[in-house]
């Protein structure tokens, strides 16, 4: 950043551009586009955006300090973690969130999973920067240690999950590829399974009778590192599969073998009131998929964890 600023200064100078080339044009080097502003944060937009520069005023820098001790941004530990993505997910969807929550232990089970007791999302770090490499590569930066991360700091003894999770303001619709081992339901658990008559339905050929139809495969564990796009198309091949589809469901058509019920949360009060066929709105709320969030463990990437 000094030579950049620095060269900046002379070429302003090269030109007879009036400067003292003292100025620091150049104070950013990391994207902080997708910074989530904490409760300590400045509520003035303009001091938070100050405070997030990579390097105060070059001219303020106190004399004799290393290069590598002007930083700006305050209270980053050293040698903070990386997260590296290589693939298309962010391609196909740029507004993933992507954070990472403390990981609590299951004394029943002795498993992990992520802290999601009431309050604590304050506890959740959210990337201090970022950038993205051609042609697949994205890479976020967590206030951090690789210790805090795998579990072996006293602040975090579990360590931390990394959670990617799709924004539920940008909706997906469509069928599961099969329906749960306990059955269907909820309006979001509807399967292509349901949908299984055991005779294609064409143009002059008449519904086979409603009957259940026999008990899918379990679904191919790879299907789950696939894009939307690919994920879509192989859980719609994977039910073509196991089963005999109709080549078009018609209204008329009811699914088979599910239950609505039982349960007095709001979701199944609200799905009770929905009927497949029964006008587009219901049709959309009935295929409109439930957001995903897949939450990997430090340890799982960490070298040496």
């Amino acid at each position: 950043m000094v030579g950049l600023n620095h060269e900046m200064a002379r070429q302003l100078l090269v030109n007879n551009y009036p400067t003292d080339q003292r100025g620091s044009y150049f104070r950013q080097f990391w994207d902080v586009g997708a910074y989530v502003r904490q409760p300590s944060d400045p509520a003035d937009p303009a001091v938070l955006a100050e405070l997030l520069k990579d390097i105060p005023p070059i001219h303020k820098w106190p004399h004799g300090t290393p290069l590598g001790d002007n930083e700006n941004r305050k209270g980053i530990v050293a040698n903070n973690l990386v997260l590296i993505i290589r693939g298309e997910l962010l391609k196909r969807y740029p507004n993933t969130i992507i954070f990472a929550g403390p990981a609590l232990l299951d004394a029943k089970t002795g498993e992990l999973h992520l802290d999601e007791s009431p309050g604590a999302e304050k506890n959740y770090k959210h990337p201090i920067f970022g950038a993205t490499m051609s042609p697949d590569i994205t890479f976020f930066g967590f206030n951090l240690t690789a210790d805090e991360a795998v579990g072996r700091d006293p602040k975090a003894p579990h360590g931390y999950f990394f959670g990617f999770q799709q924004v539920p303001t940008e909706p997906r619709f469509g069928l599961e590829p099969v329906e749960p081992s306990s059955g269907v339901h909820y309006w979001a658990e509807l399967s292509w399974q349901n949908f299984a008559t055991g005779t294609p339905l064409g143009p002059a050929a008449k519904p086979a009778p409603a009957a259940k139809p026999a008990a899918a495969a379990p679904l191919p564990a790879f299907v789950g590192s696939f894009t939307a796009t690919r994920l879509q198309s192989t859980m719609l091949r994977y039910a073509l599969q196991q089963f005999t589809l109709p080549n078009f469901i018609p209204a008329t058509t009811q699914p088979t073998g599910f239950s609505i019920g039982p349960g007095t949360d709001d979701a199944n009060t609200a799905d009770k009131t929905m009927k497949w066929g029964q006008d587009s709105a219901q049709c959309a709320y009935i295929l409109l998929r439930r957001p995903f969030r897949i939450m990997i463990h430090a340890s799982r990437m960490v070298p040496n964890a």
